[in-house]
């Protein structure tokens, strides 16, 4: 029997709650509920582009457009969040998700891992690559003060070795800054890095980071719901 991932059991325990729920309301299932869940698994099947060729600044550009799609499936699936009355009022996109909710759901053990595997290292001179694209970032146009804010924040935190104090609001604030940083200002593969393989490296994380939280915030979301129809 073939292991499944823990993204693929987060996937699956997400999508058993979704049809959980369509099947309680039947034909009368939020509009909103329906749309973001469709637009959450067009971004899932991002993940089975395989590029064959091993050429790495096409997997860069390849990554690019997965974690892109991603962050527009959270866009729309927060706005649904909001609606059901499961976010924050904010205009802030990154801090939309409940901090008691994140924890509930267990979005910040996908957190914890998240910011090991990238950035507990032993070598600093590996590091000090990866936190030189990040520094590129702070000073693209296209990424806001507070991006900038919370991206010194996890500078900070990966230089004092203090990874667990990263919290999901910065991580998802890098996540959106590249996002802008390519859709807006033109970056490109090898942009603030000489090295593809760094940059597969954090785009891959950022998109799956994006996907599992909202599979385990929205699973939790429709748990609630369902318990008030039962």
């Amino acid at each position: 029997m073939r292991t499944i991932s823990e993204e693929e059991k987060d996937y699956r325990d997400y999508n058993d709650a979704f049809l959980k729920y369509s099947d309680l309301l039947e034909d009368k299932i939020d509009d909103h509920i329906r749309n973001s869940h469709n637009r959450l698994k067009v971004s899932k099947l991002m993940e089975e582009y395989i590029l064959e060729s091993g050429d790495k600044k096409q997997e860069t550009y390849i990554n690019y457009l997965r974690l892109v799609d991603s962050w527009f499936s959270y866009e729309v699936y927060i706005k649904t969040i909001e609606k059901m009355g499961f976010a924050n009022v904010t205009k802030l996109k990154t801090e939309r998700l409940k901090k008691d909710i994140l924890a509930l759901s267990g979005c910040n053990q996908i957190l914890d891992s998240a910011v090991i595997g990238i950035w507990d290292l032993p070598d600093s001179e590996e590091l000090n690559k990866k936190l030189s694209y990040y520094k590129y970032l702070i000073d693209d146009e296209s990424v806001s003060k507070y991006q900038v804010k919370n991206i010194n924040n996890i500078i900070n935190k990966v230089q004092n070795h203090k990874l667990k104090e990263i919290t999901h609001f910065e991580f998802l604030s890098l996540c959106y800054a590249i996002r802008n940083s390519y859709a807006h200002n033109g970056e490109t593969a090898r942009s603030g890095t000489s090295s593809y393989i760094i940059k597969i490296e954090l785009l891959n994380l950022c998109y799956h980071y994006i996907l599992r939280i909202m599979y385990r915030y929205c699973r939790y979301m429709l748990i609630e719901l369902i318990k008030d129809i039962d």
